[in-house]
């Protein structure tokens, strides 16, 4: 990629170790991709043959299915060899190929640089670019993504990008959709954002250092909301991870505008006050139980601060909620209804609706 001559140089004593169709097939097991866990020190699974017990690349030209020299799958197996036999990415300046594997949709190259045992994997995502990720067994794993070219130019040019160390980027981050499910009561959301790396490449193909990011909702219950309450949580680079409760009017409408705020770094901007209220309770005072004449009721009342992200869903902030109740108590023949006065009162579960009805229409008592 990086250098024009990679297709001229398959074969060549430069792209590294010559190896046997069916040695790289076995050892990638197809479209297997490494699985890796950030800063982990064991080797990581490669379509079910671990790395430290991987075959080794041999000395002998490999028979069977390979890459064309046009660049195309010649058809049968997921090993991809390059003309007489030689595995067909280039590596990285000093290190040399140990194994690849690719298919329309994947591609995983292993190559040793100093002694160390390097990766890279890429896949083919829902939105036409390359999602790939590299780097060893003991360090963290990086990731990227490469539009513009196909599986083995995909595994040798991130592999070259991985191995350049700090790279400048562009200051334009851009961002893509992935995914988006929605069961109908829960929904989750996937997304990745970056900037284009300086690199030499060709033109046409772009190389992004991104970072993913998930999101889910799910419903949940809670006095704050009037409209749909979800619980919601996200994955990514600069939040962490991140809960917050939501309001939403739906399920339909929650995911998208919670990925975008995960997406960025920057704190909810709680603007808007929301009020949320109980049922309404029956009461009595207490010198005159069972006495419809002391009869009244209340409905309690929290509050909490909220950050609109658009669409009509918002973050609540619950850490620094307010509790009122709204009393109303007999007083001169009539319900008195006043805010936080609920004094020498039991509950009585005996109360009509009709005095019940008495609070639920007198929520303005407490001002949110």
């Amino acid at each position: 990629m990086e250098d024009g001559d990679a297709a001229a140089g398959l074969g060549g004593a430069d792209t590294g170790l010559v190896g046997a169709a069916g040695a790289t097939g076995a050892a990638h097991g197809g479209a297997g991709g490494a699985a890796t866990s950030d800063g982990g020190s064991s080797a990581p699974s490669f379509g079910g043959m671990s790395a430290a017990g991987m075959a080794p690349a041999l000395d002998a030209p490999g028979g069977g299915s390979g890459w064309t020299s046009a660049g195309g799958p010649s058809g049968g197996g997921s090993a991809v060899v390059g003309a007489g036999g030689a595995i067909a990415i280039k590596a990285p300046r000093g290190c040399r190929s140990t194994s690849q594997s690719a298919d329309a949709a994947t591609c995983n190259y292993v190559y040793d640089c100093g002694g160390q045992t390097h990766f890279d994997d890429c896949r083919l995502d829902s939105g036409g670019a390359w999602s790939c990720d590299c780097g060893t067994f003991s360090s963290n794993t990086r990731y990227f993504e490469i539009e513009g070219v196909d599986a083995l130019d995909a595994c040798g040019t991130i592999a070259r990008v991985c191995e350049s160390g700090d790279l400048s980027v562009s200051p334009t981050k851009t961002c893509r959709t992935l995914e988006r499910t929605n069961d109908g009561s829960s929904c989750s959301a996937h997304d990745t954002c970056g900037n284009a790396v300086d690199f030499d490449l060709p033109e046409g193909v772009v190389v992004r250092a991104i970072d993913h990011y998930r999101a889910s909702c799910k419903p949940t219950t809670t006095v704050y909301v009037t409209d749909t309450p979800f619980r919601c949580s996200c994955q990514g680079a600069e939040a962490g991870g991140y809960g917050a409760l939501t309001s939403a009017p739906s399920v339909d409408d929650v995911c998208d505008p919670f990925i975008q705020f995960c997406r960025e770094d920057q704190d909810a901007a709680y603007t808007d006050r929301v009020c949320g209220y109980g049922p309404a309770y029956g009461l009595v005072e207490q010198a005159c139980p069972g006495d419809p004449k002391c009869q009244g009721c209340s409905i309690a009342q929290e509050c909490a601060l909220a950050a609109p992200l658009g669409n009509g869903v918002s973050i609540i902030d619950e850490q620094n909620a307010t509790t009122h109740s709204i009393d109303c108590v007999p007083k001169q023949g009539a319900l008195h209804c006043v805010c936080d006065s609920m004094d020498a009162v039991y509950g009585d579960d005996t109360v009509p609706e009709s005095v019940l009805d008495v609070c639920s229409a007198s929520l303005t008592v407490c001002q949110p």
